[in-house]
């Protein structure tokens, strides 16, 4: 199960990757009768799927600022959901400093499994392969498997 920050982590990782089957989703339905209209309504969605994942990011850059030791270990946990720092205990200790309200921890953490259900689920309807991803140039670029 995942635990702590891993989720902010994870959650890094999948919004590229369905950018990435979207656009790919989105090219393979041009033969559509009414692809005029469909594709303002699907790049709108694009656009508005990419602008939370942009949100996110900063969320969490600016969440991370006050509690990484460095810009380089922040810029190396962004780039990377599965590097090390994401499971440390340590970490987690300090984001619950952040977010010292009663209850401001765990009502974090849920918030950021439910955005992380959300993207499964999402992956899961455009049948996104999970170990179809790989780094490349310091981001996460998907390699889409879809199946009918």
């Amino acid at each position: 199960m995942v635990t702590g920050v891993e989720l902010a982590g994870l959650i890094l990782a999948t919004f590229p990757i369905i950018v990435n089957a979207l656009e790919n989703y989105g090219e393979g339905l041009e033969t559509m009768k009414d692809w005029a209209r469909f594709r303002l309504d699907f790049h709108s969605f694009l656009n508005d799927f990419i602008r939370q994942q942009i949100f996110f990011r900063q969320h969490i850059e600016d969440l991370l600022s006050s509690v990484v030791d460095s810009e380089y270990t922040m810029g190396i946990m962004l780039d990377d959901p599965d590097d090390e720092q994401w499971q440390s205990s340590a970490l987690e200790e300090k984001l619950k400093q952040r977010l010292p309200g009663k209850q401001e921890y765990e009502t974090y953490m849920t918030t950021v499994s439910s955005i992380l259900d959300i993207l499964e689920k999402i992956q899961k309807k455009l049948k996104i392969s999970k170990d179809k991803v790989r780094l490349i140039h310091g981001s996460f670029l998907a390699l889409v498997s879809v199946t009918e």
